[in-house]
């Protein structure tokens, strides 16, 4: 089985109008989609508007401002470690969904809607897509909670400042907690049904 990686090349077909659609596997489906999302990678600008897309095997960012498919990006949802509501303005200055890459140059990636309020439906989304793909080690096997607890005391500085970075986004400047404001990936999160998708 390929590795989880990302991809700045997606496969793209024509709708009935002759715009550009995200081409589907036969056994893929829509999880959520919603247009007018910025794409913003760590360090770098925000990417113009794009639509978003949650499938039952992937992530997808189309552009809604070029017509070339390597404008595009998709992520294997196994790639994706951790997401997460972030409104934490140290983070990123706007609300979004947090992204965190298993990737050595590149780690983060922010999607920023028009309006937070579908911050909620993005990530439960996303949280439905990783119970259906869980994440396997080279043996094959799911990697499970007691190898990420026991890898807390070999994580090196950089690990260590990204998971201060993250516990940040739990706290308010009043320094309370905001209900919602982040939920662990592994929780249940009801499915998002096609009739619930945004437009």
């Amino acid at each position: 089985q390929p590795k989880p990686s990302m991809r700045n090349f997606v496969q793209l077909t024509k709708d009935s109008n002759g715009e550009n659609i995200l081409e589907l596997e036969s056994d893929e489906e829509f999880l959520y989609s919603l247009k007018n999302v910025k794409l913003s990678f760590e360090n770098s600008p925000a990417e113009a508007h794009g639509t978003f897309h949650v499938t039952t095997f992937r992530v997808c960012w189309l552009s809604e401002t070029s017509d070339t498919s390597k404008s595009n990006f998709e992520w294997d949802v196994p790639y994706i470690c951790l997401h997460a509501i972030s409104r934490d303005i140290n983070t990123y200055p706007l609300p979004c969904l947090y992204c965190q890459l298993d990737e050595e140059d590149l780690k983060e990636v922010f999607f920023i809607p028009e309006e937070d309020s579908h911050l909620a439906k993005m990530f439960e989304a996303l949280s439905k897509a990783a119970e259906m793909n869980p994440d396997t080690n080279d043996f094959g096997e799911i990697e499970g909670e007691s190898e990420l607890i026991d890898s807390e005391y070999l994580m090196n500085s950089e690990q260590s400042a990204m998971l201060q970075k993250f516990d940040n986004m739990l706290v308010e400047p009043s320094g309370k907690i905001e209900d919602g404001q982040f939920d662990d990936a592994s929780d249940n999160s009801s499915p998002i049904s096609l009739d619930e998708k945004d437009h």
